[in-house]
Parts: C-alpha cells; structure tokens; sequence
C-alpha cells in the first residue's frame, strides 16, 4: 500500500483530470502548460504505480476506463473542496470581520485606546479587538499581534513601519501637594521635592529624572502605570504622566508648562498583513484618532487653550 501513497497528490491528480476533460495529450499539456511528452510521461508512472489502466488509448483520443471513472470523480470532489477553501481563506483577509490583536504598552492601552473603542464599534461593528501588554517586537514575528505601537522605531526587516504620533510627557503633582510644598525648582533640580517613580523599564524618563532631578527625593517606585497615578494624585509627590493623561485630570496640575521629554511613536505590522482589510481599517482609524488628538499627545492642548481664554 505504501508505494502508492505518492500517486495521491494534488499534481497527480491534475493530470488525470486535464487529460479527463480534454481527451487527449495535447490539450491537456496546454492546459498545463507542459510538454505533451510529460503529460503522458506521468500519466504512465501514475497507472503503473496503482497497478490499474486509467485511460483506454486510441490515435486521436484517452478514454477514461471504469477504473479511471472512479479516480477522476475522487480527483472533481478534492477539486472543489480545494477551491471552496481557497475561496474562503482569500475572502477572510478582505472581511470587516474577525479579530485583529494590538501589541502596545498598558498605559497608551488603558488611556489612549480603551477611550476610543465606542467609535472603534459605531464604524466597524463586526471587527473584535484584542490586545496585549507587550512592547516587543517579537509578538509581531510570531504572529502574537497583528499590530504592535511601540516608543521605538522597529527595524526588523519583515514589518511594515510608520509614524503614529508623538506624545509629550510632563511633571504632574496634586494641587493640594503644591499648596502643602511650593511650586518646585527646576533650576534647584526640585530640592526639598518628593519624586514618584514609574518602572524602571522607562529608561528615558529614569534618565531625565537622575539627571535634572537629583536634588529630589525619592518617595516610592512603582511596577505599575496605575498605581503611580494613584500616588501622584494622592499628594504623595510629582511625577512623569503623559500630557494626553495628565492634562485631562482634573485631579492633576502640570508643575512646568513645557514637556520635558517628547517621543515619536510608530505603527508595525507584519508584511504578510499589509492587505488584510481588518488589520488596514483598525491601523487607519489609530492614524485617524491619533491625529484628531495631536495637540493633546503633543502637549499642547492645555496651552492653547489658556491662550484662547
């Protein structure tokens, strides 16, 4: 039985249906776009291996045989069970439906995002988002995300990579902080000023702090994004927010009107999606949503508006 397992291939049962359906060598070569010596090369090997004729040969035509008949109707239903999938599988990259993961840190999830899936859903009804806390590139090469949004521009050769935004980050305290303790310092690098540390994984802001904010002490550091927040609006000290968070807290104050640090985000998705229309709708709508909100990841949306009043 074994040595007939490699005459039940798709490529063999090609030519048994080109030569089927055409009824002799030469059309079913051009069908096949092969010589008619190599259709009839392979026809021979084909019955030779199943030890039965498939086809009763004349001059001018193949005559498919009892055996034959059996084997070409096997070889019509792998056909169109082969091209209903192709069907189906070609379609699903072009639906407005199914899921599409995004890949990006816990807080531009929690505070960018989360915030705009109600017009996410008013325009794609039928797309499920999903999303993961991960800002390496590595989900992205293994098909972990569909799109990854990352602080850092990506260089690995097999995604697709353009710009997001840029977000601006400040020095936030509570109001009542700055009424217990005075406005800080910069130029006295904040002395006699508590700082509230974020993880250490934000190596940027870290940066900034040990060097323009030495004089400060350190009250607590914090492994997570909401916990920070939460002291910082508690009165426990001043901190680094992003100014798209920070200035739409009404329970925060920005201690210095300029940003002190300003990062230019990028949008990556694996070249093999760039024509899923799913993962296309939801990359646009963050284009989209980013730009709608530009002046407050710059910002500069809080300035402005003190300008106009």
């Amino acid at each position: 039985m074994c040595k007939y397992v490699h005459v039940f291939n798709w490529d063999d049962l090609r030519y048994v249906l080109a030569v089927a359906r055409s009824g002799n060598l030469a059309a079913a070569a051009r069908h096949l776009q092969v010589g008619h010596t190599t259709v009839g090369r392979r026809l021979n090997a084909i019955e030779a291996a199943l030890g039965a004729r498939l086809f009763a040969r004349t001059r001018t035509e193949y005559q498919v045989t009892l055996a034959g008949q059996r084997l070409v109707a096997e070889a019509n239903e792998i056909e169109a069970r082969l091209d209903a999938v192709a069907l189906d599988i070609g379609g699903q990259d072009q639906r407005m439906e199914g899921g599409v993961c995004i890949s990006a840190t816990g807080t531009f999830i929690d505070a960018f995002i989360v915030p705009e899936i109600t017009e996410f859903r008013r325009q794609y009804q039928h797309i499920e988002l999903s999303f993961s806390a991960d800002s390496s590139v590595k989900d992205l090469q293994r098909r972990e995300a569909d799109i990854g949004i990352r602080s850092v521009k990506p260089v690995a050769p097999y995604l697709v990579v353009r710009p997001l935004c840029v977000i601006a980050t400040a020095l936030y305290a509570s109001a009542d902080y700055l009424k217990r303790n005075g406005a800080p310092s910069r130029r006295r690098q904040f002395a006699g000023h508590t700082m509230v540390r974020f993880p250490a994984t934000w190596k940027k802001e870290e940066a900034w702090l040990d060097n323009c904010a030495r004089a400060a002490e350190t009250l607590a550091r914090f492994d997570r994004w909401a916990s920070a927040i939460a002291a910082i609006r508690a009165g426990l000290g001043i901190g680094l927010v992003e100014c798209f968070i920070g200035d739409r807290d009404d329970s925060l104050v920005r201690v210095i009107r300029t940003p002190v640090l300003r990062e230019s985000w990028w949008l990556a998705i694996h070249e093999d999606m760039r024509g899923n229309a799913r993962v296309r709708a939801v990359s646009h709508f963050l284009v989209e949503r980013t730009q709608a909100r530009r002046f407050e990841l710059e910002g500069t949306a809080r300035v402005q508006s003190d300008q106009e009043m």
